[in-house]
């Protein structure tokens, strides 16, 4: 009986402990995600929604520049503050996700994707039918749907990306990554040159 009661109290020191050093984790690439973006986009204005108040954030940015009126990003977290859940989800979901959405004022002719082949799960089924074809960008292999989205997304392809594409019906650059602090700076800057070079 003192053993149970001795286990109880060392599990929950344990998840107190986790959720206080979790939670501090997150909030801290939180805030870092939040400089990089803005110094990256430069903003004119924007909206923030936290997710699931540790989890990440949802944010819009309007933009003043020729090529893009707005940017979307979505930062998705690791649950940092779980004990017993963030063992679990580093089995399913592996890493942090970083979304962004550039929303083009130029039309976009061509559709174009560049999809890491471990990403395909998380795309639509409709999606890999279009992936024919298989280059190599920095030593990394990338599924496309066309051959020239080596060379529109050069500057995109590196290993924490995931997808990049050009979506003529939405007009915009879709892009998902890991995020990693001092990369998200890099990504949506890279981001906004490739708009500018189409």
């Amino acid at each position: 009986m003192l053993f149970m009661m001795l286990l109880v109290f060392a599990l929950a020191g344990a998840t107190t402990y986790q959720f206080f050093r979790g939670r501090k984790q997150n909030l801290i690439l939180m805030r870092e995600y939040v400089r990089e973006l803005e110094r990256a986009l430069k903003p004119v204005d924007k909206n923030y929604v936290l997710l699931g108040l540790y989890s990440g954030f949802r944010a819009e940015f309007l933009l003043n520049l020729p090529e893009v009126y707005k940017a979307e990003a979505s930062i998705a977290l690791m649950p940092r503050e779980s004990l017993l859940y963030y063992p679990i989800s580093l089995l399913t979901l592996k890493h942090d996700r970083f979304y962004l959405v550039l929303r083009l004022n130029k039309k976009v002719r061509d559709e174009l994707h560049a999809v890491d082949p471990k990403a395909l799960k998380y795309n639509a089924p409709e999606l890999e039918k279009k992936l024919k074809h298989r280059i190599s960008v920095n030593g990394k292999s990338y599924l496309v749907n066309d051959p020239r989205a080596g060379e529109a997304f050069s500057e995109l392809l590196m290993p924490e990306v995931l997808h990049v594409s050009l979506v003529p019906e939405t007009n915009v650059l879709y892009l998902f990554a890991k995020p990693r602090p001092g990369l998200v700076e890099r990504i949506a800057s890279k981001a906004l040159k490739t708009v500018k070079a189409l």
